[in-house]
């Protein structure tokens, strides 16, 4: 049978044990043994499909067709200790029943029935014994609960293969299923794990679980829970509920959704919570009100809630239980009745057991689909209309963004115009109704999703409001996604101004040849485009060293990314000397600019553009940068602005400049010294304390501090720069 189903699986079904949920053998009768329908003690899994179909469940080692039985039926009639089921990897429709099998007492065997879902029944695809893997020398001891499995979630990266972990007397048994069967990775004894300086014996193991994350693999030896770290050399944590007294022994295990608290069922003792992530042992609390839920095997729902049977008025039978992460206690109102011999499918209660929750995942043998929204360029396509239906230019690539994951084999997509109030679809020759079906997509931009030459998908329907309806899949299932967009032609065009700023307020007339050149401030000179006008969504930035006498090319220096706006009246006094010029990128690395380069009476041509999809607009401007070359004012101080003008002129103040800000590693501070005069810096947090200080002689014209303020608290610092009489102080944010 092909389950198609799309974006849910059905790892939310499965039937419960009906009794003690712990799928032990038991002694049974030949009167229930004789029973085709699921069972007391004798059903321990079952398939469904997402509809919520039985597909296959598996009685006392036989997998059992529930339309055709017993006739459908395939494997041996065993007596099954535990068992899992769970996708065979690299297919769509066959599984495999893992299961430790107790027979004859006191060994334990595993076993491995790999069977495939037609829609002409259930074909057996082979039965596997991996001999024997636990042996307990005292038969009086082991109850039916010698051992435990625990399934992992898909191995990421791989198609559908899974760790299988054993937990038997003998220690750990970690197996991988893959598409060429099932493999033992390793076996670690359990003579290698102490307890109160002693060896760890692994006695009555109930269960074994492994966490969501994988990380943490669980079970319990008598009155003992224990969790290890999956690849470390040792136990994790272990935790002792009460004295061992009895039959006071653990009977059931769970992790809770984020892997940090393990629940356990104790005979005798209910419910515990235990955080093993705390330290020191870790720490357990009774959950209130689970006095009665001491006997069941516990198992985590894809609602994250964990469930267990509770065991009413001292019977082995009663209602099924849901705790919540923070210990609350619900009653589900289903009874699960161990006294019905013959029950209907409407006792199987649908819950995960050893494959855990796999959330909106298919439940097969590949890799799980996942299909993001609609998108192109970053921008989500509308999910209704009318709405906020983002537009594309035809003149520009509209790239579909890269939304999918899994086993995909092929993609359905169709496209069709809509009208913009309703969503209805409009035909007809004026309109587009495309359809296409790829085993890989031939581009990710959509106007090329067109057989037709010298024509693109978009060009005879621009203005028009489009339906994508976008599908991934393969043979196991697919999911699919809507969008609606809009694509029209070409924005109306661009107008550039580009200008430069000397550094204190001044405007340099845009030099366009060498001969023209403006000299401007190495500490403050800036540029503006804000006066730019039409449909601007990116603007670009490239300087170029030159010779200051020809204007030929000596280095370039950069050559800056498009950088995204959406507002062009935002670059406005865009500083040179902040842009780090080393072009590696990386905002936390040393940086390079201007100011630390020396680039002191040296010449650079920049080359500004403005754009959109559709196309942009270049300018350029010749500028030389100079420490000195200043204006004065009478009321010149530092950091305040000062006329500058042509190459020549002379300096009677200080100018200033600090950077980056906010801080996260190394912090600049420049100024200049025209009048050779002894500085003094203090760095100050936020309660006033002085945490740098530094005094520097007169005679330095162009000082200058790198402080690394790495290993400083986050927070406000306030600095204070004081050359001679001239004093500049400010506020500086460390991330």
């Amino acid at each position: 049978m092909l389950v198609t189903a799309t974006a849910f699986g059905q790892k939310n079904h499965w039937l419960l044990y009906p009794s003690h949920l712990d799928f032990s053998s038991g002694a049974l009768n030949s009167t229930v043994e004789s029973f085709s329908a699921p069972t007391p003690y004798a059903v321990e899994n079952s398939i469904y499909d997402t509809d919520g179909t039985l597909l296959a469940y598996i009685q006392n080692g036989t997998v059992i067709d529930p339309a055709n039985p017993p006739s459908g039926s395939t494997g041996g009639s065993i007596i099954t200790k535990e068992i899992g089921v769970f996708p065979l990897p690299g297919t769509c429709d066959s599984y495999c029943s893992i299961a430790l099998y107790p027979t004859p007492l006191p060994s334990l065997y595993l076993g491995m029935q790999e069977f495939e879902i037609t829609p002409n029944g259930i074909q057996d695809l082979g039965f596997n014994f991996f001999g024997e893997i636990g042996y307990n020398n005292d038969p009086m001891d082991f109850g039916g609960e010698s051992g435990g499995i625990a399934i992992s979630q898909i191995i990421s990266g791989t198609n559908a293969n899974r760790n299988i972990y054993i937990v038997t007397y003998t220690g750990i048994y970690q197996f991988l299923i893959d598409e060429t069967g099932l493999h033992l990775e390793q076996h670690i004894p359990n003579t290698i794990f102490t307890y109160n300086g002693q060896t760890l014996s692994f006695d009555n193991i109930a269960e074994a679980e492994i966490s969501p994350d994988g990380q943490w693999l669980a079970w319990n030896s008598d009155n003992l829970a224990i969790v290890y770290q999956v690849g470390t050399p040792d136990i994790y944590q272990i935790t002792e509920i009460s004295q061992r007294n009895s039959s006071d022994y653990i009977k059931g295990l769970e992790f809770t959704a984020d892997s940090e608290h393990l629940f356990i069922s104790m005979y005798h003792r209910g419910v515990w919570d235990w955080n093993f992530m705390s330290g020191g042992g870790g720490q357990t609390s009774f959950i209130s009100g689970s006095d009665w839920l001491d006997y069941t095997q516990l198992q985590r729902g894809q609602d994250d809630l964990i469930y267990g049977v509770s065991r009413q008025n001292g019977t082995f039978s009663g209602e099924l239980y849901a705790i919540s992460a923070s210990g609350i206690i619900t009653g589900t109102g289903i009874t699960v009745n161990s006294g019905a011999h013959q029950p209907t499918l409407q006792y199987g209660f649908a819950l995960p057991d050893q494959v855990e929750v796999e959330d909106e995942a298919v439940f097969h043998g590949v890799q799980p689909l996942s299909l993001s929204p609609l998108s192109s360029n970053g921008t989500p396509f509308a999910t209704s209309v009318p709405g906020d239906v983002p537009i594309f230019y035809n003149c520009g690539e509209i790239n579909l963004d890269d939304l999918g994951s899994g086993t995909i084999d092929f993609f359905d997509i169709q496209i069709t115009s809509v009208n913009s109030l309703t969503g209805e679809p409009i035909y007809g020759n004026d309109y587009l109704d495309h359809h296409i079906t790829w085993s890989s997509l031939p581009g990710s931009d959509i106007r090329g999703w067109y057989k037709g030459k010298g024509v693109e998908l978009f060009d005879n329907y621009i203005g028009q409001t489009f339906l994508m309806t976008y599908t991934i899949g393969n043979g196991c299932g697919s999911i699919t996604r809507e969008g609606y967009f809009q694509v029209i032609s070409a924005p109306d065009a661009i107008t550039m101004e580009f200008d430069v700023n000397v550094g204190n307020g001044g405007q340099c007339p845009l030099a366009e040849t060498i001969q023209d050149v403006c000299t401007v401030s190495l500490f403050f000179a800036n540029i503006d485009l804000d006066q730019s006008s039409g449909y601007i969504t990116y603007y670009q930035l490239r300087f170029t060293e030159v010779d200051c006498t020809t204007g030929d090319e000596i280095a370039l220096i950069y050559d800056g990314p498009e950088e995204s706006v959406t507002d062009i009246g935002s670059v406005h006094g865009l500083a040179l000397n902040a842009i780090d010029i080393d072009g590696d990128g990386d905002p936390m690395g040393p940086e390079m600019y201007f100011v630390n380069n020396n680039f002191n009476n040296r010449c650079i041509r920049i080359d500004a553009t403005i754009g959109n999809p559709c196309g942009s607009e270049t300018q350029h401007a010749y500028i030389r940068f100079s420490y000195t070359g200043y204006l004065s004012r009478p009321d010149d101080s530092i950091g305040k602005e000062v006329q500058m003008g042509k190459m020549g002129t002379s300096v009677t103040s200080n100018q200033f400049l600090a950077y980056p800000n906010p801080v996260s590693s190394d912090w600049n501070i420049q100024w200049t010294n025209v009048h050779s005069q002894p500085s003094d810096l203090i760095l100050y947090d936020q309660r006033g304390a002085v945490v740098y200080q530094k005094h520097i002689e007169e005679g330095d014209a162009y000082p200058g501090e790198k402080i690394d303020m790495t290993s400083f608290p986050a927070g406000m610092y306030y600095y204070r720069l004081r050359v001679g009489v001239e004093e500049k102080s400010g506020a500086l944010m460390k991330l």
